[in-house]
């Protein structure tokens, strides 16, 4: 557009900002952004998430603290870049900076306990999950796959206890949490119990078996497998 002459409207400049951006081209996506005549909300949270994906979230939250308004997509996308990057610190203050009119939502709630859960921090993650007005499967499951990787394996089977359902995942989350932990005979409990298995399950079983020295269970549970993957086959050899 700029080489014929005609400067690209709000709509097309956007979408000129974005393919700069998912093209990991951040410097590219900010000229574009400052050669635009104007800006709309989408095309200031599309830089927004440009800077954010890239690491650059100095830049982020300088461009956010510019913007005329925010809305809500403003919010999480900076909520995302500081949860993303490890600055856990950053990410929480803004969760609890968000104005009335932009509420945290439940895909707020859901940046902010996986943040926690991811970097181990479980203390702070059950108390925002013990906040949270509502929760879904993957916040729930979210909370099992973080005990489980601090090693509480205990406490994750409580939570899969309480769930209010559960699907392939958390079953899956669990049985994992058990593997990565050396519980073999529970591992197997869960995976007996499981409603539905798919080649992810199997996996984890055949794994859990062969990583604690029950070569032999290993062999016959991959033996039996009605499909395997590269995963599988890679645990066996």
């Amino acid at each position: 557009m700029h080489e014929r002459g005609v400067a690209p409207d709000v709509v097309s400049g956007s979408c000129l900002v974005r393919a700069a951006a998912q093209a990991g081209d951040v410097e590219q996506a900010k000229r574009l952004f400052d050669s635009l005549p104007a800006w709309d909300m989408v095309t200031w949270n599309v830089l927004l998430a440009a800077y954010g994906d890239c690491g650059h979230c100095s830049d982020a939250k300088r461009l956010f603290d510019t913007m005329p308004s925010r809305d809500i997509v403003s919010w999480t996308t900076l909520l995302h870049a500081f949860a993303q990057h490890g600055d856990l610190a950053a990410a929480q203050a803004l969760f609890d900076a968000m104005p009335a009119r932009n509420l945290p939502n439940l895909y707020s709630w859901s940046l902010m306990l996986a943040a926690y859960t991811q970097h181990g921090q479980m203390q702070q993650a059950r108390h925002l999950f013990d906040k949270m007005p509502e929760r879904n499967v993957v916040v729930w499951t979210s909370m099992i796959t973080g005990y489980s990787q601090a090693g509480n394996v205990e406490e994750a089977r409580c939570i899969f206890d309480v769930m209010p359902e559960r699907n392939i995942v958390s079953w899956s989350a669990m049985l994992q949490g058990y593997a990565q932990n050396g519980h073999v005979d529970e591992a197997k409990d869960v995976f007996d119990r499981m409603p539905r298995v798919n080649v992810v399950s199997w996996t984890a079983m055949v794994q859990t078996y062969a990583e604690n020295g029950h070569l032999v269970k290993a062999k016959v549970m991959f033996d039996q497998m009605p499909e395997r993957n590269l995963i599988t086959w890679t645990v066996m050899l």
